[in-house]
């Protein structure tokens, strides 16, 4: 939906949808001198907030309103998380990272089919939706059946 064209200058009050506003240098750049910081990152809620005004048409969006979602982002706590309709794929994608780390699935078998058990029983309750290495000892026999092998033992837990 945004224009491909560039314009010559980003300005706090470049509209995003009809100047082709993009995720590029060109704009790392302007956040790096309107924050004053060597580097500069766009974080998710940017990313979302740009998603959702192509999505809705927005054409009245500048980078000034992006700002204010970036501010916004960063005032939040760090496990505060703001729903969006993508919020549910980057639930999923974080589980599976976690899950991933786990040093007792190493090995196993079916780990896409164990993770995706986990994952069902996360989000059908009031829990955060994330990782827990307490829900390998919790679901173990249910595991250990999906994988058709023993679990390890948590690095933890001594064995004789």
């Amino acid at each position: 939906m945004r224009k491909s064209i560039e314009s010559n200058e980003i300005t706090l009050e470049t509209k995003l949808i009809p100047e082709g506003f993009k995720f590029n240098q060109k704009a790392r750049e302007f956040f790096v001198n309107y924050y004053n910081v060597s580097n500069f990152a766009f974080t998710k809620d940017v990313a979302v907030a740009l998603q959702e005004t192509e999505r809705k048409g927005d054409f009245d969006m500048s980078v000034k309103d992006l700002i204010k979602f970036y501010e916004e982002g960063k005032k939040k706590k760090k496990n505060t998380r703001i729903d969006y309709p993508q919020e549910r794929t980057y639930q999923w994608n974080n589980f599976l990272r976690e899950f991933n780390k786990d040093s007792r699935i190493k090995g196993m078998k079916n780990k896409m089919n164990i993770a995706s058990f986990l994952w069902k029983v996360v989000k059908t309750n009031q829990r955060p939706k994330e990782y827990r290495r307490e829900l390998i000892d919790e679901f173990c026999q249910e595991i250990e059946h999906l994988s058709k092998s023993k679990l390890q033992p948590s690095p933890n837990e001594k064995t004789h």
